[in-house]
């Protein structure tokens, strides 16, 4: 029985096979036709399936492409972004910091104009307030003719000197009588006058003006009422503009310092209190008068004094004056000392650039004068 079993299903299973591979014949070989007809439809079927394999892979590739593509897009896109922003980054902080920059230099220039309209006014009020304690200094002075205590208006009485440039160094050692005799027979139109207020104007011949003058004359003849009137004049801005501080000493009040030690700055605020907002006098014009060399006891030693440069640092006043004279302390400063002509010989010739001697008057003036 179950043998018999067995042999009907292994019948089944042959009859199945056989009619699968009478199946798949039938799609390469012809039922009916011949062999050609068989080959030629398997051939079709494969050439079918190659296409759609093809367009399958074209497909995929076009994809493949379009994805790349649309990648390097998409990069380009990026790096265009990226390239504008950074360039709109780069031009915002370039104006940030040429904004920023303007503002620091407008601070800075606003500053600086501030401290120079500050040093501006600061000079001028110093101008101002020694303008005026030169002016009631020197207006009214003592005259011979004047009534007892009372005084008169220099611009009133005051006539022009008669004053001649004279060799550099020449030192006159005859006695001032006979010096007011041989200057009387001079004869005045052989040499050219000097004005009060062109004694610091360069002559004729002349490219720049002389640093230190030295002013000769007798006894009496005038030098000191000559430095009053020049003072005077600019202090009433009659004359020498181009002066910013005009500053006169005498001998006689320095010699009362000599056992005392001063910085030039010092020695200025001790005469001259109105300088004390005057810091650096290089930065100016300033002429320093000193009248009657004949008349000093201090030991001017050009030769053995130290040289002195620093206008802050203390020491003796003949230091400071030899040092002024000579042109190693302030040497943008001009110096007109007066002397009479026996005591010129104290000041070496080549620390004097100019020698001027007062001869008194000319008839005209005289006649002016009396």
């Amino acid at each position: 029985m179950d043998t018999a079993v067995l042999e009907v299903k292994g019948n089944l299973v042959d009859s199945r096979e056989q009619l699968i591979s009478e199946q798949r014949g039938r799609q390469c070989l012809p039922s009916t036709g011949g062999a050609e007809e068989g080959l030629s439809g398997c051939r079709a079927g494969a050439k079918l399936k190659a296409r759609r394999i093809a367009k399958l892979k074209a497909r995929r590739i076009a994809k493949l492409k379009a994805r790349r593509i649309a990648k390097l897009k998409a990069r380009r896109i990026a790096k265009l972004k990226a390239r504008r922003i950074a360039k709109l980054k780069a031009r915002r902080i370039a104006k940030l910091k040429a904004r920023r920059i303007a503002k620091l230099k407008a601070r800075r220039i606003a500053k600086l104009k501030a401290r120079r309209i500050a040093k501006l006014k600061a000079r001028l009020q110093c101008q101002h307030n020694i303008k005026s304690h030169l002016m009631q200094k020197f207006r009214r002075v003592f005259e011979g003719i004047a009534k007892a205590g009372q005084s008169t208006d220099l611009n009133d009485f005051y006539t022009e000197l008669f004053i001649t440039q004279r060799v550099s160094g020449e030192v006159n050692k005859e006695h001032e009588v006979r010096l007011i005799e041989t200057a009387s027979r001079k004869p005045a139109k052989e040499e050219t006058p000097i004005k009060c207020e062109d004694i610091f104007k360069p002559l004729p011949g002349q490219d720049q003006p002389s640093r230190t003058i030295m002013t000769t004359g007798v006894a009496g003849i005038g030098k000191t009422i000559l430095t009053h009137k020049f003072t005077l004049d600019w202090a009433e801005g009659k004359a020498n503009h181009d002066i910013h501080f005009t500053l006169p000493f005498t001998f006689r009040e320095l010699n009362l310092l000599k056992e005392k030690e001063f910085s030039l700055m010092e020695l200025l605020h001790h005469f001259f209190i109105q300088t004390k907002g005057i810091l650096r006098y290089d930065l100016f014009q300033v002429v320093f008068i000193l009248d009657g060399l004949d008349e000093c006891r201090l030991p001017l030693d050009f030769q053995n004094n130290p040289i002195w440069t620093d206008v802050t640092k203390s020491t003796s006043v003949d230091i400071l004056l030899t040092n002024l004279i000579r042109g190693d302390l302030l040497p943008s400063a001009r110096i007109w000392i007066t002397t009479r002509p026996a005591a010129a010989n104290q000041i070496p010739a080549e620390c004097v650039d100019m020698v001027t001697e007062v001869r008194g008057f000319t008839d005209p003036q005289k006649e002016e004068y009396f």
